[in-house]
């Protein structure tokens, strides 16, 4: 198997915290947004190798930082970034790898999400191609799915919440069939439109190569969209336990307040446990 991490766009909604960073940097329970997939993938049984990151937004950092950290990893650049969509990105990526064999296929993420090892392993798990979604949630301007019999029979961004059967988490695994079917579409959609969307490029893969759904509701992962998210997240994935704790110092920039904007989950948090611990 081989592994594509898609972060090669600047989400201008985390603004301040990608002003000097790539989206791929932000740490989560400290470790960065892009580590966490990379060690996720290799307990999968992904070789370091065998990845592939399609970087953008900052592209010179998240090099750096590879080739400190991982320099066996294939650093794809996206120089349009800015005009074009994550599926150009995955075309990118597509033409930029070694000749497939006939037997290999694919993990493709989402940079901007972050999962846990488990959510990886259940996709790892299924023979054939999947796509991992969440049935616990809904979000009206997220990719949503209808399944039937266990297979994705459609996708996209305008599935009412009573037909959806889950959320797009972000999260693939194409079999050799499928690899071949998504290149092609990557290719002829974005030939076309640069921007095309890449719930568009699933929505065709479902009619060429049967998609198996996997839920991964009640793992651990979430998706960076703003900066609520980046603190749901953090507090997601926090190995720290508010147990026999009793007094907080919390450092307001960055803490408690963006610029002048209030974290509102740091405030909420603060109300709620102000009458029993000490700020």
């Amino acid at each position: 198997m081989k592994a594509i991490i898609l972060a090669a766009n600047d989400n201008t909604r985390l603004r301040p915290l990608n002003l000097r960073k790539p989206g791929a940097l932000i740490k989560i329970n400290g470790i960065p947004l892009l580590e966490h997939q990379i060690r996720g993938y290799r307990r999968a049984g992904v070789e370091t190798a065998s990845i592939s990151v399609v970087s953008g937004y900052q592209h010179s950092q998240v090099k750096r930082y590879l080739m400190r950290e991982h320099p066996d990893i294939r650093l794809v650049q996206n120089p349009d970034y800015r005009s074009t969509s994550t599926l150009y990105s995955l075309d990118l990526a597509f033409r930029s790898t070694e000749p497939r064999t006939d037997e290999e296929g694919f993990f493709i993420s989402s940079g901007a999400c972050v999962y846990d090892d488990e959510a990886i392993e259940c996709v790892s798990r299924v023979s054939g191609g999947a796509i991992a979604v969440d049935s616990s949630r809904y979000e009206a301007a997220s990719p949503t799915v209808i399944a039937e019999d266990g297979n994705v029979v459609r996708i996209g961004t305008h599935i009412p919440e009573h037909a959806a059967t889950a959320v797009v988490t972000g999260l693939c695994k194409l079999d050799a069939h499928a690899v071949t079917a998504l290149s092609d579409i990557a290719a002829e959609r974005t030939a076309k439109k640069r921007d095309s969307p890449m719930a568009v490029a699933l929505g065709d893969l479902i009619h060429r190569a049967q998609m198996t759904l996997v839920d991964i509701a009640g793992t651990k992962w979430a998706a960076l969209h703003t900066m609520e998210d980046v603190q749901t997240a953090d507090k997601r994935f926090s190995r720290f336990s508010l147990s026999g704790k009793r007094c907080f110092v919390l450092d307001l920039d960055g803490t408690v307040y963006v610029g002048n904007r209030p974290i509102r989950s740091t405030v909420e948090f603060i109300k709620r446990n102000m009458d029993d611990r000490a700020f």
